[in-house]
């Protein structure tokens, strides 16, 4: 029997009320009762059900018409029509709460009918075990399905006392388990092949190692017993997947059985009698004769067919010390046959475990790497072989064995390397792992058979690779092999017939690839199948040819799929990577002095004192805000600033962008206190930036500068723009702002430091010839729920193309390029005025109608600690 249980999780977000708790719970128990019941669902039902997801596995998927209900029962319930019962148990359901309601199902197998008295037993037992039998509980028979089934709704708790019950000891799942054990042992059922406990009349025990859980009765010894047998469960389901994906999910073979079985009941038992009633919870018997002690499978009658096994084999099979005579020195009071009476229940052979399509990728992935490795271990084994035949009669002199022995132990060494290998990628494929485990373990075996004699065009590509290894690498030449080390780190080594990749670098392994072109005639890799993915990707690029297979195949699609401009090279990835190391490391160190000066400033200038000390920041904002209460004439001072931001200052001229200010004090946050201009403008009264409505100005300048920047980088990598003279040229909708915008900020470390990232790395900047700088991060505000940060973008992309189109006609000068609109071309929320100023402006409603706008791909503005600005 198969015994599934489940409970109830509200599926609403945010159902913290009580009320709402309680009235889930009421709904979710009715429905769910007259739902077993085959009670007429109302739409209300049906509502309801969908808004409670359950929490575990269903078994028998249960339509909702055309139940054929057998019986119905209720337990610990005054109501006796179903209707009523169903009302009861909500109630109940609803005083409990869902975390104490419970949905059991329990299966039989396929051809197997039960009495109502036997029915009956089952729910019994499972109500004992599982702690509830004096709840309140509803129960239907169901034969609907091909299986027959019960479901039972169950409340642990109990109204009289008032108080809740323990579900199930506390281990419910195993709980669950251990009633299927008794029922099968009471009712004297088939049990299931790889059922997790068996019981007689002794217990409980775990089927694969003999621990004992629980009683006779199903009263679970303790918790040290529950997570031992819990360990060994998980231990053996590790180990129970068949050496070859066609066995997945077929019977074990006899002798892998009794191994299984039979050895850890034999190993514990003390005197015969002990070890024949265990092998008789597992349907076995250990059974003396002429010739031997055999192990028997009861009543064990496979079907014929390639994969049929014996009855019976020899006890030795299970292990050594099993065999009679040794069995019977080790019991006390030697070796007695079984008696007459002793019940031994029916055989039933386990299964492997059924592989997932997913887990049968896997297996596949896992067999082609073990495969490879054993072909790599067999060609050193035959190359060695045919060496030494060869050289046999061709070697002389006095020192010929010294050079056989050293020939040797360099073979010796380079099977090792091997073994190991397959070792590692021989791991259960269902762990995942990182690969390799330790730092300078091997990543993969490069080999294949040598290559001819190159053209002289090969040669001198040849030699200039040769030339630029030396240069790169710290080579150590030995007798055996030749290493490669890239400052302190060992990057590959070079051994007579293979070439062992230790580092994990992409450059490490193009240069291997680069020396076993030179090597190999054909290249064949020994790895873990993503590593040996991404060697193949990289050797057609390299034009390395490689030995028929999968393979070579996905090397090829690589290959057409590089050439069509699809997908970005990973050589020149690497080439664009290192090529540009110099200046981004260059940039790197300009980017860090320029954050520390103006740190160091800011700092001079936040000290006790000065005017951008945090205390006297927030104290001077408000004070002027009481001022400008206490005066109902007086201007807007926010409004002001942010007038004075949008019509005084050239925005291009800010560096907003690269940043790194950040202040709080007393519940104010504030930023942009480190960039010259802001100070200089208002160095008079720098308190007046605090204002939220400012600083979300300026949020909104620094989000289109840097999508700004980062079309600029995008587009010189893609060629549609270009430096020369250190002036931008660029042709498009965008050129209007884009020179101008260029030679304010083309002195900003930051800036240079993120097109040379965008040349080391163009895959990360699409360009967009049509893109509007401020699009992405409106789009990113909304869908952050910032409506003002969003309508402030807006605002400000609107100024700015206002300013584009009149310098295109030649209406204005681009050293004010942005005007705040008045309030009547652009509405403003009073959201987003001062803090101060005093409004009846409603804020609008929103509508039910309104979603938010699909996320967009891009990242929006990014942290103001990244680097990429």
């Amino acid at each position: 029997m198969v015994i599934n249980i489940w409970r109830y999780d509200s599926g609403l977000n945010g159902v913290t009320s009580p009320k709402l708790k309680q009235d889930l719970a009421f709904s979710t128990s009715l429905s769910r009762a007259r739902y077993i019941f085959d009670i007429q669902l109302s739409a209300e039902d049906i509502a309801v059900m969908e808004q409670v997801k359950p929490v575990g596995d269903y078994v028998n998927t249960d339509s909702a018409e055309g139940h054929r209900i057998e019986g119905r029962h209720a337990y610990n319930l005054v109501s006796e029509d179903p209707e009523g019962q169903s009302q009861e148990i909500a109630i109940y359901g609803a005083r409990a709460g869902l975390k104490r309601f419970w949905h059991i199902a329990v299966s039989s197998r396929e051809g197997e009918h039960l009495t109502p008295e036997q029915l009956e037993h089952v729910r019994l037992v499972v109500c004992r075990v599982m702690g509830v039998e004096d709840c309140p509980s509803v129960w239907a028979d169901h034969r609907d399905t091909d299986n027959d089934h019960m479901h039972g709704l169950v409340v642990s708790f109990l109204a009289g006392e008032d108080r809740s019950v323990t579900f199930g000891q506390e281990w419910w799942k195993e709980a669950g388990q251990i009633a299927m054990a008794i029922i099968e042992r009471d009712l004297g059922l088939e049990p299931e092949p790889n059922r997790r406990f068996v019981a007689d009349r002794t217990g409980v025990y775990h089927t694969f190692s003999d621990i004992k859980v629980a009683d006779e009765n199903g009263k679970i010894l303790g918790r040290s017993e529950i997570v031992s047998a819990q360990k060994a469960h998980k231990a053996w389901k590790r180990d129970n997947y068949a050496a070859h994906m066609e066995r997945s999910g077929e019977e074990w073979e006899m002798e892998r059985a009794v191994q299984v079985l039979a050895t850890p009941r034999i190993m514990k038992s003390h005197t015969a009698e002990q070890m024949h009633e265990s092998l008789a919870r597992v349907g076995l018997k250990y059974v003396a004769g002429q010739s031997g002690a055999r192990i028997v499978a009861n009543d064990y009658l496979p079907e014929a067919g390639q994969h049929a096994q014996g009855q019976s084999i020899a006890a030795g099979k299970a292990y050594s010390n099993a065999t009679l005579k040794k069995l019977g020195n080790r019991l006390e009071g030697g070796y007695l046959p079984a008696a007459p009476g002793l019940a031994v229940r029916k055989f039933v052979m386990p299964r492997f475990e059924k592989l997932t399509n997913e887990e049968r990728d896997r297996f596949a992935d896992r067999r082609a790497e073990i495969e490879e490795c054993k072909e790599l271990a067999d060609h050193l084994e035959k190359h060695n072989a045919h060496f030494y035949r060869r050289m046999r009669d061709v070697e002389k002199g006095n020192d010929v064995n010294e050079r056989r022995a050293q020939r040797r132990r360099s073979h010796e060494r380079e099977v090792a390397k091997v073994k190991m290998l397959e070792k590692s990628v021989s791991k259960p494929f269902r762990d995942s792992r990182v690969f390799p485990e330790e730092t300078g373990d091997t990543l993969a075996l490069l080999w294949g058979p040598p290559a001819g004699k190159s053209s002289p065009s090969k040669t001198l590509r040849e030699d200039e690779e040769r030339r630029e290894l030396e240069d790169r690498y710290r080579i150590e030449a030995s007798e055996e092999a030749r290493k490669f080390w890239y400052g302190e780190e060992l990057a590959f080594v070079e051994r007579l017939r293979t070439i062992e990749i230790v580092s994990q670098k992409r450059r490490a392994r193009i240069d291997a690839l680069k020396l076993a072109r030179r090597r190999f005639r054909r290249l064949r890799i020994a790895s873990t199948q993503k590593i040996r993915k991404g060697l193949a990707r990289i050797a057609a690029e390299l034009e390395v040819v490689l030995e028929k297979g999968p393979l070579k195949k996905l090397a090829n699609a690589h290959f057409r799929s590089v050439c069509a401009g699809a997908t970005r090279s990973i050589v020149a990835s690497s080439r664009a990577y290192h090529d540009t190391y110099g200046g981004r490391e260059g940039n790197r160190s300009r980017v860090h002095d320029e954050r520390r000066r103006r740190a160091e400033r800011t700092r001079a200038f936040a000290e006790s004192g000065y005017p951008l000390h945090a205390s006297k920041l927030v104290t001077d904002y408000v004070l002027d805000a009481q001022n400008s209460s206490l005066d109902p004439n007086a201007a807007d001072s926010a409004l002001e600033t942010r007038r004075l931001i949008a019509n005084e200052i050239d925005h291009d001229k800010l560096w907003l962008a690269p940043s790194r200010y950040r202040a709080s004090h007393e519940g104010f946050h504030w930023r942009f206190l480190d960039d010259p201009i802001l100070v200089e403008t208002f160095k008079n009264k720098p308190h007046r930036l605090l204002d939220p409505a400012v600083q979300r100005d300026l949020t909104a300048i620094e989000a289109i500068q840097i999508e700004r920047r980062r079309w600029i980088a995008a587009a010189i990598v893609a060629g549609a723009a270009s430096i020369e003279e250190d002036n931008l040229t660029v042709s498009g909708n965008n050129a209007s702002w884009a020179a101008a915008f260029w030679k304010a900020q083309r002195s900003d470390p930051t800036f240079q430091r993120l097109i040379t990232v965008a040349r080391a790395r163009p895959h990360r900047f699409a360009y967009d010839e049509n893109a509007r700088p401020g699009e992405l991060s409106r789009k990113l505000a909304l869908w952050n729920k910032d409506p003002r940060l969003a309508k402030a973008i807006a605002r400000q992309m609107h100024a700015y193309e206002r300013t584009n189109t009149a310098i295109a006609i030649g209406n204005r000068s681009p050293a004010n390029p942005a005007t705040l609109p008045p309030k009547n071309a652009v509405p403003e929320l009073a959201s987003d005025m001062s803090s101060r100023t005093a409004t009846s402006t409603p804020r609008p409603a929103a509508g039910k109608d309104r979603s938010l706008p699909e996320r967009p791909r891009h990242p929006g503005p990014p942290n103001p600690d990244s680097f990429e600005r």
